[in-house]
């Protein structure tokens, strides 16, 4: 059995404490608003939403609907709550096995009671998302389009309206972090009717289909880890992703982006480092192999003998940022209101912009003419900071 994710997040991030204690505790007044107040969650059985799920249940919410299309991931979070001496669901509890985005999610948002508090967490996250022209689609859907839509429909004015970002928002290599800097401008295309806001944090270390999560898959099933040895990275926990949200979500003010302090590139660790040392921990030496083709054809010799076999390359993908950031040149920051978390007024493009794109990703749902290189361009339009880095392969292609 491998060891306890707390136990495993804790020698990845170094830290047993959530860097937010003390933050998240002196924000005990601004996170009573939290208190009866009606709560949707959108993407709530992703790795972040589940664990803010279990933030907000102690804080006596009123009303909790879930909303995921991870059907298993939500039943299972529900089985979660139910089953716990430490969590208990509000009176009024709803989990549903849809997705933002489509006619089910417009037909249950127009009938459902006014949420005061709405997350958005679901999102597409993976670089790996830009390799062809569909999923490109669909993550531009995902993490632009739909929450657009969202918000354009709302009759009503929530206290909040709070969608996660990501730090690779910053000056963006890839499509999907492009994706998530035009999430930005649509909360603040919408800034004027609703109070928004979001955060943008690191890695989140054994996140659900993350590159460690990938660790720990190999592990069980007896394969050999690939991992780049030239990207560097930034980790926090689960349950302090959940709480920079909810910090976010109840203490920001209108239009303001919540990060983590002190992440500097002393703090950020290469993927090889991090393989060798969890592995050390469950007890294995890691075996460095010459190859994919080396690491299978030694697995299950080098296992049988408390070995694992490890290919660490230099990554030759496209989209990779060597090292993420966390606020662009231009925008304003606050690094007195918090302890450990740094408040970014972000840099806000003309309405024009946005819609304009909206237009073209609207646009383009029935055509099947547009190739990479259009949304790529489509995209500089708005995001002027975006450095795409293509090099023609895509982590599928490896192993």
């Amino acid at each position: 059995m491998l060891a306890p994710l707390y136990e495993l997040e804790a020698i990845v991030t170094g830290r047993s404490r959530s860097i937010f204690h003390d933050d998240f505790d002196a924000a005990r007044k601004e996170l009573a608003q939290l208190r009866n107040s009606r709560i949707l969650v959108i993407g709530a059985a992703g790795s972040i939403g589940a664990h803010l799920v279990k933030e907000l249940v102690p804080l006596d919410v009123g009303a909790l609907c879930l909303v995921d299309i991870n059907e298993n991931g939500l039943t299972e979070l529900v089985r979660e709550i139910r089953s716990s001496a430490d969590l208990s669901a509000p009176d009024e509890f709803q989990a549903l096995p849809i997705g933002i985005g489509g006619s089910d999610f417009s037909l249950f948002l127009a009938s459902a009671r006014p949420f005061d508090f709405i997350f958005n967490l679901s999102a597409l996250k993976h670089v790996r998302s830009e390799k062809d022209v569909y999923s490109i689609r669909r993550m531009l859907n995902t993490n632009v389009l739909w929450l657009d839509q969202l918000i354009s429909n709302l009759r009503y004015r929530p206290e909040r309206v709070f969608s996660v970002s990501s730090d690779k928002a910053v000056n963006p290599y890839s499509l999907m972090g492009a994706s998530k800097a035009l999430m930005e401008q649509v909360l603040w295309k919408a800034a004027d009717r609703h109070t928004v806001s979001t955060s943008r944090f690191a890695n989140v270390a054994f996140s659900n289909g993350s590159l460690l999560d990938g660790l720990l898959q190999r592990v069980q099933k007896r394969q050999p880890i690939a991992a780049p040895n030239n990207i560097r990275r930034y980790f926090i926990s689960h349950k302090e992703g959940a709480q920079l949200c909810l910090l976010a979500a109840c203490a920001a003010q209108n239009k303001e982006v919540f990060i983590p302090k002190g992440m500097r590139r002393e703090n950020s660790k290469s993927y090889d480092e991090i393989v060798e040392t969890v592995l050390n921990h469950l007890g294995f030496k890691p075996v460095r192999c010459e190859s994919e083709t080396e690491a299978k054809s030694r697995c299950a010799d080098l296992i049988q003998n408390a070995g694992w076999p490890c290919y660490f390359f230099e990554s030759d993908t496209s989209g990779e940022k060597p090292l993420e950031e966390f606020r662009g040149q231009s925008e304003g920051f606050d690094g007195e209101r918090f302890r450990s978390v740094g408040v970014v007024k972000p840099t806000v493009v003309e309405t024009s912009r946005i819609s304009t794109f909206l237009e073209f990703l609207e646009n383009s749902q029935a055509q099947d003419n547009f190739t990479k290189d259009d949304f790529v361009a489509q995209v500089r339009h708005v995001v002027t900071t975006f450095e795409h880095y293509e090099t023609g392969k895509n982590l599928d292609q490896a192993m």
